[in-house]
């Protein structure tokens, strides 16, 4: 009897670097370091990769962004008030006539 082949392990069908994944590299030099070879990430780089924009806000421009979030919602809801108005004067003045 032959034996069945044994099949290649180092083989990459897809690349399983996704970005938002925690072993995500953002950039190339990161990404293949000496002879082109991908090197694995330990969590310590991986921490210090998604730490280094993430500094936080000051009181004010916490506020700034409740603010500009809390009038967006209202200019939202603002324009389907107004939608639902002008439908009800619709029906009102020319469809139940």
């Amino acid at each position: 009897m032959k034996k069945a082949p044994e099949l290649d392990r180092e083989t990459r069908i897809a690349d399983m670097n996704i970005d938002g994944m925690p072993w995500h590299l953002r950039s190339f030099n990161d990404r293949f370091k000496k002879g082109g070879r991908r090197t694995r990430q330990t969590s310590s780089q991986s921490a210090d990769i998604g730490d280094r924009n993430n500094s936080p806000l000051s009181g004010r421009e916490t506020w700034s962004m409740i603010l500009n979030a809390v009038i967006a919602a209202l200019l939202i809801g603002a324009v389907f008030l107004g939608a639902v108005f002008l439908f009800i004067l619709f029906c009102i003045y020319v469809w139940f006539r």
